[in-house]
């Protein structure tokens, strides 16, 4: 039997956006090797023909590192490193994508999020998020996180494809409800009256 983590999803409704000329990708996660945010920055970089900005909400030991690279790659203009976010649901409310491109996760809390909030989501095809989002991939495109090219192609097909955004979003959105967090309480217990039961 599996029981799926719950979490306390904000967003009891799916959230409507509209198409946006400048769309906002997002990331959260503290700024770390784990969340792989040199790759996704590399990839950031091979997709300047194209109108959007990209946010890192977190803080972490990799800021420095990042600002670096964030002025190497002549991101200053489209990026911006946000340091710790008290409120992510906002966040995410304003946001067009969401790009999670870890090396590894336990479980993707971030992207269990992002879907609540109807955002489609790019993520790492690793083991912790492909049981998040599903076999199916449902609301998701799944990359190679050690590909700067896979993710910037992942991103691209978004940011080409408004109508494919609010199809992932609109999935993501239903996909997240497996995780309420009421919903895994009453998983456990069905779980252990079965057992007692036997």
């Amino acid at each position: 039997s599996v029981v799926f983590n719950g979490i306390h999803l904000p967003f009891t409704e799916r959230q409507d956006r509209q198409a946006s000329k400048r769309p906002l990708i997002v990331s959260t996660g503290n700024l770390n090797e784990q969340k792989n945010y040199e790759r996704c920055l590399e990839a950031i970089a091979l997709l300047k023909d194209l109108e959007f900005d990209y946010w890192i909400a977190g803080k972490g030991k990799y800021r420095l590192r990042l600002e670096a690279l964030i002025g190497h790659l002549n991101l200053t203009d489209r990026t911006k490193l946000l340091g710790h976010v008290d409120d992510i649901p906002a966040l995410l409310q304003r946001a067009s994508i969401f790009l999670n491109g870890s090396l590894w996760e336990g479980f993707g809390l971030a992207v269990v999020e992002a879907m609540n909030a109807s955002l489609p989501v790019v993520a790492s095809n690793v083991a912790g998020l492909r049981e998040i989002v599903g076999s199916d991939s449902d609301g998701t495109v799944l990359v190679d996180p050690r590909s700067p090219v896979s993710i910037a192609d992942g991103l691209r097909t978004l940011l080409q494809n408004p109508l494919l955004c609010n199809r992932l979003g609109n999935q993501g959105f239903l996909r997240s409800q497996r995780f309420n967090i009421e919903q895994c309480v009453d998983n456990y217990l069905s779980l252990y009256h079965r057992l007692l039961g036997r």
